[in-house]
């Protein structure tokens, strides 16, 4: 673990421009977590710092590159993948940076923690899904033991490079398997692993409570390593990275989503024709949560009391999800 980590760190050691290969919104809400069916394995065995690369079904603009594959390298910790197994010039989605393993790895070669993939969908919207089911932690199975468990997926949307990682359930007593002084959740762009001094293109990573956490895009390098969660994620947890702009679109739905005026001098107002409860939140541009809430129909937020500057609101109704830039002044 110690050597492991080591070499992660040693990736992110150089300041490097900001995220630059995208620019990504961040949101975070609950649905039922479902365990994948119909599901392909990606590692035939027992695993520990799996290295496997399987297809996504479709191709799509990931982090600025076009990929049809995703992969993990033992060069990584079990919930890391890229978006290559090109080493010296890798974009990363960190699902956890806690050092996973199959829990059977130190007695045999079945598999007790499938790693199992899937596309789900029509063509032009279609959902690559990567799951780790009841996976142990390293420090834990080591030692001979396997209490410690945790379920999560990592979805990434074909119309629009979305990506999503999901908690699941887990079973997690002994918090400090899973909470790390390092980068829990984020993407990571362009690492040169054995690159002079970690060379890295910018990173987006979460910190702080993971209900409501802070969304860390920064290239001084305190930020990015004071970024970590302080708590285990709860069941249902999805965290998104999208474009900046409409995403995951359901036409119907979506153009029933609106807010206005785009220039905010007291109240902005939020409106969908759409059928059931629409989800509101309201984040500064460094990805700090302002407020959030629901209505149905139509709504009045006061923004009198917000500072002059960009705000970035997202609606989100089902599976569809519109985000507006409003200036206040």
């Amino acid at each position: 673990m110690f050597m492991k980590t080591r070499l992660l760190f040693f990736c992110f050691t150089a300041i490097a421009s900001v995220l630059s290969a995208q620019s990504l919104t961040f949101s975070t809400f609950t649905e039922p977590y479902n365990d994948l069916t119909n599901a392909t394995l990606a590692v035939q065995e027992s695993w520990d710092d799996p290295t496997f690369s399987v297809p996504l079904g479709f191709a799509v603009d990931l982090l600025g590159e076009e990929c049809t594959t995703i992969a993990a390298s033992d060069f990584f910790l079990g919930g890391i993948v890229g978006t290559n197994s090109d080493i010296t010039s890798l974009n990363l989605i960190l699902t956890t940076t806690a050092d996973l393993i199959d829990p059977n790895y130190f007695n045999g070669e079945e598999v007790t923690a499938p790693i199992s993939y899937v596309t789900e969908g029509m063509a032009g919207d279609r959902i690559f899904k990567l799951e780790w089911k009841n996976a142990g932690f390293y420090e834990e199975v080591v030692n001979g033991t396997a209490a410690n468990l945790i379920n999560l997926q990592l979805w990434i949307y074909e119309q629009d490079g979305a990506i999503e990682v999901r908690y699941g359930p887990n079973t997690i007593k002994e918090t400090e398997y899973f909470l790390n002084d390092f980068p829990t959740t984020g993407v990571v762009v362009g690492i040169d692993l054995f690159g002079e001094e970690g060379d890295f293109d910018g990173a987006a990573v979460l910190s702080g409570t993971s209900a409501n956490p802070d969304y860390i895009v920064s290239n001084n390098l305190e930020d990015l390593f004071d970024a970590y969660f302080t708590d285990i994620p709860q069941n249902g947890r999805v965290y998104r990275f999208a474009n900046d702009g409409p995403i995951n679109i359901e036409e119907s739905a979506l153009a029933s989503l609106n807010v206005w005026p785009t220039t905010v001098y007291n109240e902005l107002t939020a409106s969908s024709d759409a059928p059931g409860s629409v989800i509101f939140e309201i984040r500064d541009l460094s990805g700090r949560l302002c407020e959030q809430g629901s209505f149905a129909g139509s709504t009045r937020i006061a923004m009198s009391h917000y500072s002059e500057g960009i705000y970035l609101v997202t609606l989100r109704v089902g599976a569809s999800v519109k985000t507006f830039k409003v200036l206040k002044v």
